[in-house]
């Protein structure tokens, strides 16, 4: 009987350390997704269009970094950056940052069709494959109406996204935390 109990409680610690740590990371992997960025949506009106080329010029003269997320799948999100290097929440563990035709992701991944690897980066371990491209690699993707902005340093570059993408719509701010951990 003795012997049953004490396997049952093992049996529990086991469970419950597994759970933990599955929890904590997928925590914190999801602290580094959605815990710096503000985020901001555009309801577009009238005929002018935001294109590619806007979002980077915009994204590197206020050395920003302007991204948007697609999510493949439960599992994979493709991030699409303007200016990563002023992303603050990246940090390189191996390689380069990447140009055109490449990308990051947290660890050595086989490349597929025309886009090759170009360096690691540090992240949480978790089940999500995260990847990070240039803003430019989203022509078949297409611009979302959601953008998560990081590198602010003042109150004043937010003011200057919110004007300048007003132009091409209504300007709405995310007022809560996306993450969906409390």
């Amino acid at each position: 009987m003795k012997y049953i109990v004490n396997s049952l409680l093992l049996l529990v610690l086991i469970s419950t350390t597994i759970f933990s740590f599955h929890f904590f990371s997928q925590k914190q992997a999801s602290d580094r997704l959605y815990t710096d960025p503000f985020v901001f949506s555009i309801i577009y009106e009238g005929e002018k269009a935001l294109g590619l080329e806007e979002v980077q010029r915009f994204s590197h003269e206020e050395r920003v970094s302007i991204a948007q997320y697609n999510y493949l799948d439960e599992e994979r999100i493709h991030i699409y950056a303007a200016n990563l290097q002023a992303d603050p929440s990246l940090t390189l563990t191996s390689g380069s940052m990447p140009d055109t035709g490449e990308f990051l992701a947290e660890e050595e991944v086989q490349t597929e069709g025309s886009h090759q690897q170009s360096g690691t980066i540090a992240f949480p371990f978790s089940q999500w494959d995260v990847r990070y491209y240039p803003m430019d690699a989203a022509v078949n993707v297409g611009l979302g109406d959601t953008f998560y902005v990081n590198g602010v340093e003042t109150e004043e570059t937010l003011e200057r996204v919110e004007a300048y993408f007003s132009d091409y719509g209504e300007v709405t701010w995310e007022s809560e935390s996306i993450s969906p951990f409390p």
